[in-house]
């Protein structure tokens, strides 16, 4: 039903829609972000009031995506709390 979306790998190297390997920024659909995180859709939604989690991006009129890189560095951050905290 949903898939995730990436941007045109023919995009110049200099876009600022890749990130620094120069690879394409991959969009994330919320059901996809909702599998990666094991989060429930109603604790994103008040993770991102809190500041807490990347906020997503309009990609169209009616929706919604995130950004690839920063739910995975989010994904970093969170475990690298996990390994402090168990330190």
């Amino acid at each position: 039903m949903f898939k995730d979306v990436q941007t045109s790998a023919e995009a110049a190297s200099n876009d600022p829609q890749r990130h620094p390997l120069g690879e394409p920024l991959s969009i994330l659909r919320l059901p996809a972000v909702i599998r990666r995180v094991g989060l429930s859709r109603s604790s994103i939604y008040s993770y991102q009031r809190a500041g807490i989690f990347p906020r997503a991006v309009k990609i169209g009129p009616h929706a919604m995506g995130y950004v690839e890189q920063e739910i995975n560095d989010w994904i970093n951050r969170a475990r690298q709390g996990r390994e402090r905290v168990g330190a």
